[in-house]
């Protein structure tokens, strides 16, 4: 009997330390989280034909994919999560923004038909307002800053329909917001590299809790990281939503870093993040944005 109890004791001291072990080993881990099933299957991604969301292995390297998973709701649900495009001041009798495709890809083809690597888009055209909006669960709790990581493409007005360039539009006539072109494919009407503030779309972003809809707040980049922030938020202390201008450039990256909300405004996993880019009439570029243009990205506890 004295034997038997010393194993179980032993059993049960083992498990305990098992426990320890992977909730250390659990500790912090990246996360890369876009519109939908974000999936860390080994290869589900890439080569199931059924995931409708197989293209965002155009968007994605595979280093940044070992960082996907799905995220942790009943059944794998992403509801509530979505993609917004509207051409208008607003969405209240807006219109959708007019569908193109990845004007990214620069091997597609108009033959018979468009034929391109990644999404469809949506076309905000240059000369008019509109909007993208996403909203994105956050597939871990975040623990530290957050990245929002935006890519669109950007083209000099009229370059993709009007041009003739097609597909190679953006090796002719790539764009930046805040520039001013001659359609649809000129010289600059303002010294090269120069951004008129009032032409640049400006940034919206709340998270959304248990608590309600919270204020984000981000850090100029580069900046000091001090205290203040720039508010993300219409109606906030600090800088409004429209001084929060960005600047995007064809087909790359451009960062964002939100600071976390404090206490008791803390994000927990399944929360979710909603981003909203706004495009100024006095824009004069065409914009393309997709569902996956936007990548919420940071250091996360594994907690499913």
């Amino acid at each position: 009997m004295q034997s038997t109890g010393k194993k179980l004791l032993a059993c049960s001291l083992a498990a305990a330390v098992m426990s320890i072990t992977g909730t250390a080993l659990a500790g912090q881990e990246p996360y890369v989280a876009t519109v939908g099933q974000d999936s860390g299957d080994s290869d589900g991604l890439f080569t199931n034909p059924a995931d409708p969301k197989r293209q965002l292995s155009f968007y994605v390297s595979p280093k940044i994919w070992q960082f996907t998973q799905h995220d942790c709701t009943p059944d794998g649900a992403t509801a509530g999560e979505f993609f917004a495009s509207y051409v208008g001041q607003n969405a209240t009798g807006a219109q959708r923004a007019i569908t193109q495709p990845e004007i990214c890809d620069t091997a597609g083809q108009t033959f018979g038909g468009f034929v391109f690597r990644g999404n469809w888009n949506a076309r905000v055209t240059a000369g008019n307002p509109g909007s993208y909006r996403w909203r994105i669960i956050f597939p871990k709790k975040p623990n530290g800053p957050i990245n929002l990581v935006l890519q669109c493409g950007i083209l000099k007005k009229q370059a993709f329909s009007s041009s003739g360039f097609g597909f190679h539009a953006v090796k002719q006539c790539a764009g930046y917001t805040g520039e001013r072109t001659v359609a649809p494919c000129g010289s600059l009407q303002e010294p090269v590299g120069s951004i008129t503030p009032g032409r640049l779309p400006t940034l919206t972003a709340v998270a959304l809790t248990s608590f309600g809809s919270v204020p984000l707040y981000a850090d100029p980049n580069p900046g000091t990281y001090g205290n203040g922030g720039v508010a993300l938020t219409p109606g906030s202390t600090g800088y409004s939503a429209l001084h929060t201008r960005i600047a995007l450039k064809a087909c790359q990256d451009k960062t964002i870093i939100l600071r976390l909300p404090q206490d008791p405004y803390f994000l927990e996993q399944g929360d979710s993040i909603e981003v909203t880019l706004n495009v100024p009439s006095s824009n004069d570029v065409d914009i393309y944005c997709h569902r996956d243009s936007l990548k919420v990205q940071g250091i996360g506890e594994p907690n499913c």
